[in-house]
Order: C-alpha cells, then structure tokens, then sequence
C-alpha cells in the first residue's frame, strides 16, 4: 500500500484470483482515502491481448516475438540448470515459386497446411512451433539433445512429405518439400543465445546449398 499512498497506482492480486487496482488521495483534514477498485476483467484483456501478439494470425502458430522471447528464457533456464537447448531452422523450398504459380490465397492455405503438421511433430508441452518468414519455421526444443533434434527434423520433412501437397513448378519434387537445419548447445553465458540461432541458420544454408529437401546438423 506504500506504492498507493505515494499517488502510484498498485495493482495487486487476490487470493481468490481476482485483481484490484489501489489508489489514494490526500484528504484535507490530512488522512488518506485509499480506493480499491477490481480490474480483474481488464487484466484478463491485457493477457489476451498479449497471448494474441505473440501468434502469427495466418498460420495459428507463434510468431517471431514469441520465438525471441522463449529463446532467450529457455537459454537462461539451461545455464542455470545446466540442461541442453537445441533449435530448428525450416524453410519451404522454393516457395517464391509456389506463390507465384499459385496465388496468395493458394499459398498461405499451403502455409498453414506446412504448421499444423510441424505442430502435430512436436510432442512436449514446452516445445514451441513458429513462424519467422513467409516460408521460413523455427522449432525450439528445451531440453534436447542433437539427436533429439536431427530426428525432430526428419520427422518434420517426412511428415510434409507424406501430405503430398503438389508443387509443380519446384526443381526439387513435384510436392511441397522442406530443408531444415537444427543446432544445439549447453547454455553458458546469458544472452548468448543468438550464437545458437546462426548455427541453425547456417546449417539451414547448408542444407540448401547440397540441394534442399534434406536436414542438416551445425558443425562444430
């Protein structure tokens, strides 16, 4: 109450899960007048709200501020438990052609097609699916060991695969492929989690480079 007495608003929880906000006024005979007022129903829009902008709204699963956020939070947890953290790197191949070929409309009902199966390869609750470009995905897996995380990446590409979604003008397969890349580390240093992210990316370059539809591990 210190912080409502000074003239900052403070919102506090209840115990019964409700939420109050506290404000106090100087009275002229020199006594405080403290008000509490229940903004429960504000804080669970806030919340929404929040939830909401961290989801991509084409594909359902979470965006790139999501994927930031959990990185950098998970990096923290494995350097202070001491546990493993590995990231996946995916991309459509050639997916500027399928645009292209197919229309917006063809080749983001594609796109979600492509998260709800990468979605459905993930199977612990603090694995999380994302999309960070037009056609680019990231994966990242608390946790996780290298070979965990190459056979995530070959569950993802078989899993595009076995969906059979036609991409005539790729030079790769006449369907919709992916090339991934996954990298992992034991957590040291806070904040260095975007040494982890390049290694993906780099990996996912590799791929690429060797001729796409296929996972690659970081070197190193």
């Amino acid at each position: 109450m210190l912080a409502a007495t000074a003239g900052e608003p403070l919102r506090l929880p209840l115990a019964d899960g409700r939420w109050q906000r506290f404000t106090a006024a100087q009275l002229p005979d020199g006594r405080r007048l403290v008000v509490g007022i229940d903004i429960t129903e504000l804080v669970d829009r806030e919340r929404q709200l929040a939830a909401l902008s961290e989801i991509d709204a084409s594909t359902q699963v979470g965006n790139r501020r999501l994927f930031d956020r959990r990185l950098a939070e998970e990096w923290a947890r494995g350097a202070r438990l001491g546990t493993p953290l590995a990231v996946l790197m995916i991309d459509v191949d050639h997916f500027d052609r399928y645009r292209t070929a197919r229309g917006d409309a063809a080749a983001d009902a594609c796109l979600q097609q492509v998260a709800l199966r990468l979605q459905a390869c993930v199977r612990r609750p603090l694995d999380v699916v994302a999309r960070l470009g037009d056609a680019g995905f990231g994966i990242l897996l608390p946790h996780a060991t290298p070979e965990v995380a190459a056979r995530l990446a070959r569950r993802c590409i078989q899993a595009i695969d076995e969906a059979k979604m036609p991409h005539a003008d790729s030079p790769v397969a006449p369907q919709v492929t992916l090339s991934a890349g996954h990298a992992s580390a034991h957590p040291h240093q806070p904040g260095e989690h975007a040494s982890l992210l390049r290694a993906a990316e780099q990996a996912l370059e590799r791929a690429r480079a060797m001729g796409r539809h296929r996972a690659e591990r970081a070197m190193g």
